[in-house]
Parts: C-alpha cells; sequence; structure tokens
C-alpha cells in the first residue's frame, strides 16, 4: 500500500486527522479545513468483494438445450392459452385439482369398504 500524501488546500499542512473512515473526510489540524480523500475510504468486506469481481472479466454461460428451449416453448403455449398468459393461475388450478382428487380417491378406496360393511 503506497503512502498517501496529500496538503490542506487552504493552509499547505500535511497533518491531518481522519474524521469518518466510511466517507475518507479528513480535518487539517492548523487550519480545520475539512475534505475527502478517496484513499481513506475503508469498505466492508461485501463493497472489496463486489469491487474485486467487477475488475474480473464475466462470462455467462448458457446451459439450455435446443430440446429444453422448445419444451418451455410448447408448455409456455400451452399455459399461455389456457389463462391469458397466467402461467401460476393454471399450475395452482391443477394442483388444487390432483388434491381434492387424491382425497376423493383416499376416501372411495380406504373409506367406501368401512361404510358398507
Amino acid at each position: 500500500m503506497s503512502a498517501i500524501e496529500t496538503k490542506c488546500a487552504r493552509c499547505g499542512s500535511e497533518e491531518y486527522r481522519l474524521l469518518d473512515a466510511k466517507t475518507g473526510e479528513v480535518r487539517c489540524l492548523f487550519c480545520q479545513n475539512r475534505w475527502i480523500i478517496p484513499e481513506l475510504v475503508q469498505k466492508n468486506a461485501t463493497e472489496k468483494f463486489l469491487e474485486e469481481q467487477a475488475k474480473r472479466p464475466q462470462v455467462i454461460i448458457d446451459n439450455t438445450t435446443e430440446t429444453d428451449r422448445q419444451l418451455m416453448d410448447m408448455l409456455g403455449g400451452i399455459f399461455g392459452a389456457a389463462t391469458s398468459g397466467c402461467v401460476s393461475r393454471t399450475i395452482k388450478t391443477v394442483v388444487i385439482g390432483l388434491v381434492i382428487l387424491l382425497i376423493l380417491g383416499a376416501f372411495i378406496f380406504c373409506g367406501l369398504p368401512l361404510l358398507l360393511r
């Protein structure tokens, strides 16, 4: 890490005190002038990580095969046509219907023989 050399713009003094490490604000010890030195800003671990990641080249890989794309397009078309574009509402309706069928099936196969005895 290199030494930070800066002077007060008002009096030229090189002696200052760090007031706020988050903003890098310093105050001259002689004339009380305040200014910001960007090199003194202390960053938290998340900011440092994001800064390092920004320096690296980003590679985005699409692992979706052509078959997967065709299947997603087909399902999107089916659900989109059934609900005018609301896929989640159609899925919820299908799941509720399956749960009702499961309950009715369990009642018919388990509860009906007990009632007939």
